[in-house]
């Protein structure tokens, strides 16, 4: 509610033009029916425009008992209660993340985060058109943007939502995402337009670099009394399997040779988490139980703390050491 200007009417359709205090004189008024027609735009600083308005009829005129016109009113103090509603038009914007990153924690590159813009007119007078430009400020300094708009038409009480998705880019890695919404509408369904201040809402997704382990793996060659060989150029290869069968190889083939020592060490990088399977393979990664050396030495793969290595976000490094036991020792050891 607010205060008002009030225009009178008399049935001629002269307007009798209130003072800002809203009180109309006229000097020459004739005799009459008057009635309260319109209200007009409030005052400036005040709030809202009409919506509805309820007309109320006075006049200046004398009656006797009998109700004929016997004269009239030289001056007329009126006081008159307008039932009006004015426009208030507002709406509220909530945004939410509906997504959760498949680790559990943070997004990864490639991932898509979703969101739902929910728009709810919250006024007493429809909207025609809500316009909601959205902004995703990503990356270093947040220089990567991508721009959506949504329209929204509402009636008064009426919500409505809408769903977006953005995929995290590798630039994203490291830094938040910032994303801010702007709604602003300019036809409210009122006689004359309004503009509502702009409402910002903002989210932050943090992103992560994805957390990477490795596995050491070392090998020693053995007699199978135990002791020790020093192996001169003897070439061996090792692989990691994501399954126990080892049907599917996930690593690249690491060379160990041996120039006369009896133990290498070769190290997995870049892994992504989980378990492995360790396994002796041949140059073209096909596992390997057993073998012959060039020089003639008959050997197999003993793992004798078995083959599988775990590696995780609390212990990202694994080690296992298996052995290269011979029944037969190369010629030169």
């Amino acid at each position: 509610m607010c205060d008002a200007f009030v225009n009178a009417f008399d049935i001629n359709g002269v307007e009798l033009l209130l003072d800002q205090n809203g009180v109309f004189s006229y000097d020459e008024l004739t005799p009459g029916i008057y009635m309260i027609l319109q209200i007009t735009e409030p005052q400036q600083g005040k709030s809202g425009n009409v919506l509805t308005f309820k007309p109320h009829i006075f006049n200046n005129l004398k009656y006797d008992e009998n109700g004929n016109v016997v004269g009239e009113y030289s001056e007329l103090n009126l006081t008159v209660y307008l039932d009006v509603t004015f426009a208030d038009p507002d709406y509220e914007i909530t945004k939410t993340v509906i997504s959760s990153p498949s680790n559990g924690e943070n997004y990864q590159v490639g991932e898509k985060i979703k969101y739902r813009i929910t728009i709810t007119n919250k006024g007493n007078c429809d909207y025609n058109l809500i316009t909601i430009n959205d902004i995703v400020s990503s990356g270093k300094g947040g220089n990567t943007e991508t721009e959506q708009n949504f329209y929204f038409e509402l009636e008064k009480g009426e919500s409505e939502s809408k769903e977006y998705e953005y995929e995290v880019k590798s630039d994203d890695r490291g830094y938040p995402i910032k994303n801010t919404i702007t709604g602003v509408t300019t036809k409210p369904a009122t006689t004359k337009e309004h503009t509502l201040p702009e409402v910002e809402i903002t989210n932050v997704e943090k992103v992560k670099e994805p957390i990477k382990g490795k596995i050491k793996v070392k090998k020693t060659l053995e007699s199978l009394a135990g002791e020790l060989l020093s192996g001169v150029d003897l070439k061996f290869y090792v692989a990691l399997f994501s399954d126990e069968d080892l049907t599917n190889r996930v690593s690249e083939v690491l060379p160990m040779f041996f120039v006369g020592d009896s133990t290498k060490e070769v190290e997995f990088t870049n892994l992504d988490l989980g378990t492995y399977y360790i396994s002796e393979v041949k140059e073209d990664g096909t596992p390997l139980d057993n073998g012959v050396t060039e020089d003639g030495g008959v050997f197999a793969a003993c793992y004798s703390t078995g083959n599988e290595v775990e590696i995780s976000e609390e212990k990202p490094e694994g080690f296992l050491k298996f052995e290269n036991v011979f029944s037969e020792p190369p010629r030169e050891y």
